[in-house]
């Protein structure tokens, strides 16, 4: 008999192997060490902000403006840059 006529004629078989199989996958990965996973701190932020149709003029007064200023107050800040084109506004914050 093979492997595969085993366990389509032992259906219940079949599914309390799986399920324990599933069970056992879950209990082992909640006890991975954490320490295993180590904590990933990315220090650069994007921000896109879209507006279809404005001028770079009025883009940089209505919206680039307003969030550079929001942006700056925050801690660790080292590097802020923005570009400004037709109906869109790109702003890269580097944190320490």
């Amino acid at each position: 008999m093979k492997l595969t006529e085993f366990f389509v004629r032992h259906r219940p078989f079949s599914l309390v192997l799986t399920f324990a199989l599933l069970a056992v996958g879950v209990l082992s990965f909640r006890q991975i060490p954490r320490a295993e996973d180590p904590s990933l701190r990315i220090p650069v932020l994007r921000v896109i902000a879209v507006q279809p149709g404005s001028s770079p003029t009025d883009l940089e007064r209505l919206v680039a403006r307003p969030l550079e200023d929001a942006v700056k107050e925050l801690d660790d800040l080292r590097k802020l840059q923005t570009t400004v084109r037709d109906g869109v506004v790109d702003m890269v914050v580097e944190f320490e």
